[in-house]
């Protein structure tokens, strides 16, 4: 490679209801620090080296109402769309609608995966996971398990204890070569599966796949005590940006 920052695309999911959180609003349009969530992950991804613009997949009434108020505030162009019913839908209209406003863009090299609901990322391991990601087809960031796991039955009886060494928590975002990530969808249509994340997706293709680890501050907000973690969090997405 000429050592150049390898230039991606970043889609960004934020279609979904959070049910699991409790809240009348969907996770993306929490606030902190008076801007949602998705606003900082935008906003934090555009200051990564090679950004040429985002899709974001959220549901109608985001896109109708909320996202207007974000969507000419990007220095890179930031694009909404209509996301679907699970996440892997969400992720393959995003990456159709690559093709579809690539007037916006140039062909990227990279495509980027990322929860909007997820703006803790730190920088300098997302920056060595594209680069990755182009080299050898797929990364993702992820956390190493800390707490001893126990597999359990359907009535919770513990059966056994897993061992946890070289056992990571997978976390976003998650990169791929842009042609690989357009043959992971299309196999994953063909074949019928449907992955927890794009990972999984890899996983099920063969494509070299390598975790870049992060810190687990790296939080996607999923659970009603999460909230409470935000103010805390909060410093970490002011880190390395001048004043």
């Amino acid at each position: 490679m000429d050592g150049r920052p390898a230039s991606f695309v970043a889609l960004i999911l934020a279609a979904g209801e959070g049910r699991r959180l409790g809240s009348t609003t969907p996770k993306p349009w929490i606030q902190l620090e008076g801007e949602p969530l998705l606003a900082w992950s935008l906003r934090r991804l555009e200051e990564l080296p090679g950004h040429l613009g985002s899709l974001v997949a959220m549901d109608q009434e985001s896109l109708d109402t909320r996202w207007p108020s974000l969507a000419e505030r990007g220095e890179a162009p930031r694009i909404g769309i209509l996301g679907g019913a699970t996440r892997q839908e969400s992720a393959r209209k995003a990456f159709e609608a690559l093709e579809t406003h690539e007037e916006s863009w140039t062909p990227p090299e990279v495509v980027l995966v990322h929860d909007a609901a997820r703006p803790f990322f730190p920088q300098e391991p997302t920056k060595q996971l594209i680069q990755r990601a182009r080299e050898i087809g797929g990364a993702l960031l992820g956390f190493p398990v800390r707490d001893t796991l126990k597999a359990c039955d359907e009535n919770r009886r513990v059966l056994s204890t897993v061992p946890r060494e070289h056992l990571y928590a997978a976390a976003t975002p998650q990169a791929f070569a842009r042609a690989t990530f357009g043959d992971m969808l299309r196999e994953a249509a063909t074949q019928g599966i449907q992955g927890t994340d794009e990972a999984m997706l890899a996983e099920s293709m063969g494509v070299p796949l390598e975790i870049v680890p992060c810190p687990s501050s790296n939080l996607k907000v999923t659970y009603p005590e999460d909230l409470r973690l935000l103010p805390c969090l909060a410093p970490l997405l002011h880190e390395g940006r001048s004043s």
